[in-house]
């Protein structure tokens, strides 16, 4: 199972925290220029080893099973008074790519 999610607007979401803080204009105009898409593969089953420093009775450093997901995607930054659109001729672009395994 594959899930693709294109044409994502930083500054669209980050907009209402940036309103709320009263940001001018011009920030969650330049905000805006970043973008992303990403997409998230399922790769099965995997071992992962849960450590932490929670003082919890029940915590464990023991192997635990989970999902693993593949996670490959691009961030942009667009030129000024790019389209929020546009995703040709960006001018930065930087490939992203990671591997999440959730616990369950």
């Amino acid at each position: 199972m594959a899930v693709h999610q294109t044409l994502w607007n930083f500054g669209e979401l980050v907009e209402p925290i940036l309103t709320a803080d009263s940001a001018p204009d011009k920030e969650i105009e330049h905000m805006k220029r970043y973008r992303w898409e990403f997409f998230v593969i399922n790769v099965g089953r995997s071992t992962f080893k849960g450590a932490g420093t929670s003082l919890k009775k029940t915590s464990t450093n023991a192997q635990q099973q989970g999902n693993a997901y593949k996670l490959y995607g691009c961030g942009y930054l667009m030129p000024k008074g790019s389209a929020l659109t546009d995703i040709d001729d960006p001018e930065i672009l930087i490939p992203l790519e990671t591997l999440v395994i959730l616990s369950g």
